[in-house]
């Protein structure tokens, strides 16, 4: 992963820091004089029921010693709340940033991003949707030949 890659990256610029790889593939990020070690764990959509059980994860990562970020999509309001209660750190494709490294807090909260709406599509189309149309009006089992000549 090339510094260029880290969807935070700007954000760290900001903030007077900077994020690089080390050689065994972890993240370094510079920022206020010191060195972090932070592990990334990605996620789509996150909701507060994905935040805690996600949670655990960040837990084992903690404890040996690495900084938990989760990467996603977009995060929520209420899982937003949870993580920052839990100290977690987030980033989103928003450009919203929870950043909580000892001695030093980096938070630009940014509205999530919107997602697409979801549409109701019909399962069916064109032919086969007119013979499933003749097949649940029908009174009786019909034939093949029957259906294809009832939807024309």
């Amino acid at each position: 992963m090339a510094e260029g890659d880290f969807p935070f990256q700007n954000a760290l610029r900001i903030s007077g820091g900077q994020a690089t790889v080390d050689a065994d593939g972890n993240c370094i990020i510079e920022v206020g004089g010191s060195r972090h070690r932070v592990s990334l764990l990605r996620a789509g959509v996150m909701f507060p029921r994905d935040a805690r059980v996600i949670a655990w994860d960040a837990g084992a990562l903690r404890a040996a010693g690495s900084n938990p970020l989760i990467v996603a999509e977009a995060v929520s309001e209420g899982a937003r709340e949870f993580l920052r209660a839990q100290s977690i750190g987030y980033c989103d494709e928003g450009g919203s940033l929870f950043l909580p490294l000892p001695g030093s807090f980096i938070l630009i909260d940014r509205a999530p991003p919107k997602r697409e709406k979801r549409a109701v599509k019909g399962i069916l189309s064109g032919r086969t949707s007119l013979a499933a149309h003749v097949l649940m009006s029908a009174d009786r089992p019909l034939k093949g030949v029957e259906i294809a000549a009832a939807s024309g």
